[in-house]
């Protein structure tokens, strides 16, 4: 009740205040003004001393509770996933925290696909008073799980200082996704092709594509294409997705063949991708070379004194026949499948029979990828009768077969007549009955040099076809004259 003469303090950290220093002078206390504000400029833990005299010399203590001065924000750090990386095996991941001063249960981590979906399973999670930490299950392998991730923790201490980190990352354990542009789509719809066409792959990567080769296979002997010079490629989405644009013009198929197209990259994920394993197979034919047709036994305004006369129609292409038709006096009198044709080793035989009166043949071919011919025209005149001096020379009053058929539909015309597979067997049946007989009426025909002759002709049948290639144009081989 003497009143108050003196109140000093003394800050010090927490623990370290020695008993001793307590109720003795030293320059550790420091006398209190009225009002004094305290401040704390270094990170640590205190405590702040109190001592008051009154001036009968009566002293007392008093202490504060644990006073933290904490400037700095949480520690966050993130193992197993690098920024900004490209990921193509196990992928596990933790985010730690570390503050001495960690407020329980602050630590939050979420990963978002760009997809729309979220991270994996937590495996587990710990904390205590200095931090805490979260571990993450591996990403499921499952291709709907490639996708570009963010990944966002955040923290908070007993300060209220808080931390954020965020990380971008790619999970891609397939690679590339192949496609093919809609124009190439239509054009691979048909095998068979005339002109050549441009081939467009599209290619669609999480990452960057660190190398691609393009093989090309024409006739089965490969090539790699050259990027500049063979092929261009176009990048586009330069986000979440990168999208490969490779144009192959269409010179690289200018010559005639078949043609087989493969993508092959690697992205920086280190995955290995192929259109072909994608089954985005590239394959066509190209055949700009019209069918040949030959036509032998029988030559241009040749008169021949027999019942009947047989020839061979030898057709042949680097693709293959769809077609073969005969024309005779202009009204189609068979058709042939391109089947049929190659069954018979790409050579028909045909009968001409005796009658009082030139007869026109023509022949016409088409092959798989839509390339025509069209024989000339041959009139021949087979009759039994017993001369033929008086037989007037040949003059053309009617349009060929080609003529009447390109003036009513620009094509071969369906409406002609066709003969069935069972006409067309008796034919040839006959035919190898009548050579292997060796019969009168056909033995009539004189084996000049180059003509169609029973020997020639059972050499046909045993022979088979001639080898496919492009020839360009369609001829006869007429018979020669002694």
């Amino acid at each position: 009740k003497s009143g108050l003469k003196t109140a000093r303090y003394l800050i010090a950290a927490q623990g370290e205040a020695a008993a001793g220093m307590l109720g003795q002078n030293g320059n550790w206390w420091i006398d209190c003004q009225d009002g004094e504000l305290l401040t704390f400029t270094e990170d640590g833990a205190y405590q702040v001393y109190v001592q008051t005299e009154d001036y009968t010399g009566n002293r007392a203590y008093a202490k504060s509770a644990v006073v933290v001065v904490d400037s700095q924000e949480p520690y966050l750090t993130v193992e197993g996933v690098k920024n900004q990386s490209a990921n193509g095996g196990a992928l596990r991941i933790t985010v730690k925290c570390e503050d001495p001063n960690y407020q329980d249960g602050s630590l939050r981590v979420e990963v978002q696909g760009a997809k729309g979906g979220g991270g994996p399973e937590v495996a587990s999670m710990t904390e205590d008073e200095n931090g805490a930490q979260v571990t993450f299950q591996d990403f499921p392998r499952s291709l709907s799980w490639d996708d570009r991730y963010e990944l966002v923790a955040a923290a908070r201490d007993l300060c209220g200082n808080e931390a954020t980190i965020r990380l971008d990352f790619s999970v891609n354990r397939f690679g590339s996704v192949y496609d093919l542009a809609e124009e190439t789509k239509t054009a691979l719809a048909q095998f068979y092709h005339v002109v050549p066409f441009p081939v467009v792959f599209l290619e669609t990567n999480l990452d960057y594509v660190g190398t691609a080769r393009i093989l090309c296979l024409r006739d089965g002997k490969p090539e790699v294409l050259t990027e500049g010079k063979d092929y261009t490629v176009e990048l586009t989405g330069e986000g979440t997705w990168k999208e490969y644009r490779y144009t192959i013009p269409q010179n690289v198929f200018a010559s005639d063949g078949a043609y087989e197209v493969i993508l092959t990259s690697r992205d920086q994920a280190s995955n290995s991708s192929d259109s072909q394993a994608q089954q985005k197979a590239v394959r066509f034919f190209i055949d700009s070379t019209p069918p040949e047709c030959m036509i032998t036994g029988v030559e241009a305004d040749g008169i021949y004194q027999a019942s009947q006369r047989w020839l061979c129609l030898e057709a042949r292409d680097n693709s293959g026949l769809e077609t073969l038709m005969i024309y005779m006096d202009g009204v189609r009198a068979a058709s042939y499948s391109g089947e049929q044709v190659s069954a018979k080793g790409g050579i028909i035989k045909w009968r001409i029979s005796a009658k009082d009166a030139w007869q026109r043949i023509q022949v016409y071919a088409r092959d798989l990828a839509g390339n025509e011919c069209w024989t000339e025209e041959l009139p021949v005149y087979v009759t039994e009768a017993d001369r033929i001096d008086g037989i007037m020379p040949y003059e053309r009053t009617e349009k060929t077969a080609r003529e009447l058929e390109m003036e009513q539909t620009g094509k071969p015309s369906e409406a002609s007549k066709q003969s069935s597979e069972t006409e067309l067997a008796e034919n040839e049946a006959k035919t190898i009955t009548d050579l292997q007989k060796g019969s009168d009426r056909f033995s009539d025909q004189p084996e000049e040099p180059g003509s169609w002759t029973r020997k020639a002709a059972l050499g046909a049948l045993a022979g088979g076809g001639a080898a496919a290639g492009g020839i360009g144009v369609c001829r006869m081989k007429r018979r020669k004259k002694g």
